[in-house]
């Protein structure tokens, strides 16, 4: 079994420490763990003690390149490419970050195509001014298009240090779009391979070329990249550009037709949150109401109950009414039977006979 192979990761920074810290950390938190760092500090401050500490727990190599005076952006990525001993190299500024299976996804693919010396994958991007993240980068490759704008961001690919043997360096001569340029002179020798997985995030700043194309020092910048290539396309190519040029403005009319579509269609997509707010709205409404129902029914059945107890109360008292009725009627029937015997009495014979003996009785 092959021992696993060695991925270099080249940083240029300068002045940017706690940036650098965040780039460096997901480097450490990759899941391919045979990796080298190699960080060129462009002049600026030395903050090599800070980071020295924070990688000896780890199996990483880290090399640590001090420019005393600042020589450019081409320049400290040439000195991290001379210094690269990896199979495979992956530049990686200093404001950006990988996920941990970065590399090894893009390891595992370039490998099972091994007739492709790059892979690249897709980007999401964070922007500083909002705090937004977005899917950005995610365009198949497009040979053609590489030689009109850089697509691909500079973290996005790993490619082989073959292409470094084949003498592919960045132009010192350009600072900005120097990657789109060390890519062109990859393209050469190899296309690039296409992994449709966000692995990584690029940083759009003020300062990030991708979010100042229309810069006039930015324009400036790709003008200069184009007096270079131009003259290097063969007939081919060229007329390639020249078709795809010609497609610019039907893309721009298509570009604002879905930016069109893409607001009718956030229009409707708030409409209808707005719309499924109100039915939440009403259908909370409508839960108290039945709740309301609820309890009303409970209080229906709580006053028939009541009324239960109330109505056998009064029958109750009836029947007690009805039997002292009765007991009553006996009573008087007996007092009057009573009453019949003594006026028998009293109006008798004897009881007339006896009188002068009852008075001489109570005298």
């Amino acid at each position: 079994m092959s021992a696993p192979l060695l991925i270099s990761i080249l940083i240029r920074t300068k002045n940017r420490k706690l940036l650098l810290q965040q780039a460096v950390a997901s480097v450490l938190q990759q899941t391919h763990t045979q990796i080298e760092i190699i960080i060129v500090k462009d002049g600026g401050d030395d903050c090599a003690v800070d980071f020295s500490a924070g990688v000896l727990h780890t199996n990483n190599k880290v090399v640590w390149l001090n420019n005393t005076a600042t020589q450019g952006r081409s320049a400290a990525a040439n000195i991290a490419l001379q210094y690269a001993q990896g199979d495979y190299c992956l530049f990686l500024d200093d404001d950006d970050w990988l996920d941990p299976d970065h590399l090894s996804n893009l390891l595992h693919a370039v490998q099972q195509q091994p007739g492709f010396l790059l892979a690249y994958s897709a980007i999401r991007t964070f922007d500083e001014s909002t705090g937004l993240t977005a899917e950005t980068f995610q365009h198949p490759f497009d040979a053609i298009r590489l030689l009109i704008e850089n697509y691909i961001p500079i973290h996005a690919v790993l490619f082989a240090r073959k292409l470094i043997t084949l003498n592919c360096r960045f132009d010192t001569s350009l600072d900005r779009y120097e990657d789109w340029d060390f890519w062109l002179q990859c393209l050469q020798h190899s296309d690039f391979l296409f992994v449709p997985i966000f692995t990584a995030t690029y940083r759009v700043s003020a300062q990030s070329g991708f979010g100042n194309k229309d810069n006039p020092d930015q324009l400036a910048y790709r003008l200069a990249v184009y007096r270079k290539w131009l003259p290097r396309l063969n007939s081919e190519q060229l007329l390639a550009v020249i078709d795809r040029s010609r497609l610019y403005p039907q893309l721009a009319v298509f570009k604002q037709e879905l930016n069109d579509q893409t607001h009718y269609l956030n229009l409707l997509q708030n409409q209808e949150l707005e719309f499924i707010a109100e039915l939440q709205r009403r259908a909370d409404h409508m839960a108290e109401l039945a709740a309301g129902i609820q309890q009303s029914e409970l209080q229906i059945q709580q006053s028939e109950l009541q009324i239960q107890a109330m109505a056998q109360e009064i029958l109750d008292v009836a029947n007690t009414l009805q039997q002292s009725q009765s007991k009553l009627q006996l009573e008087l029937a007996t007092v009057s039977a009573l009453k019949s015997e003594l006026n028998v009495i009293f109006n008798s014979r004897s009881w007339k006979l006896t009188k002068p003996l009852r008075l001489l009785t109570k005298v």
